[in-house]
């Protein structure tokens, strides 16, 4: 996320990536991705594309995306995703490799699902899961329903998930408000756990 609060400047914000090809020896800026957005993530799609994942201040209130065939360069135009809610608020982004014996590459998405902007309304870290790299998410569950706010996703090597995130607890109140950053918590949970029926 690339920004200034100088406001006279001509590009105030935006989302860009730095890559090594030398495993960190050294390191490149790629090409400006997305103008629209900051607090971004990325993930590698299973035909080996990248997308970048951005919080946003659009009207429509969704996540926004862009698409690089080498993950640098060639930024795709922004699209709106229609099942992701975008309430202004840091979100997680990771491939997983599936359920072992599939062939079939996950990508998973966490974020407070609310289109509220105000941040005493973070609320209700939610997992997402699609299986046609990000074009349908017909997998949602609640993680933390309550005060929640920014996280953040990993998969561990036997595909174990982890989601890094702030939580709250109704009561805990600042500012006349539930309070979403009273902890950091980690949850740990699989895909068994994600896809089983409600």
């Amino acid at each position: 996320w690339l920004a200034t609060y100088e406001k006279t400047a001509a590009q105030r914000k935006g989302c860009s990536v730095i890559f090594s090809d030398d495993r960190g020896a050294t390191w490149q800026r790629g090409d400006m991705a997305m103008t629209i957005g900051g607090e971004s993530s990325v993930a590698q799609l299973s035909d080996g594309r990248v997308v970048l994942s951005s919080r946003n201040t659009d009207k429509r209130n969704r996540r926004a995306v862009v698409y690089s065939r080498d993950g640098a360069t060639g930024w795709t135009k922004p699209e709106f995703i229609e099942e992701l809610l975008e309430p202004g608020c840091m979100a997680g982004l990771v491939s997983h490799p599936g359920q072992p014996g599939t062939n079939r590459p996950l990508l998973l998405y966490s974020n407070p699902h609310t289109t509220n902007r105000e941040h005493r309304e973070r609320k209700n870290v939610t997992i997402h899961l699609s299986r046609d790299d990000g074009r349908t998410w017909p997998v949602r569950k609640l993680l933390q329903p309550g005060p929640s706010a920014y996280s953040d996703l990993a998969v561990l090597p036997d595909g174990t998930v982890l989601c890094l995130y702030e939580s709250g607890r109704p009561g805990v109140t600042r500012r006349n408000g539930d309070w979403a950053y009273a902890c950091l918590t980690l949850a740990r949970f699989n895909l068994a756990w994600l896809e089983a029926p409600p």
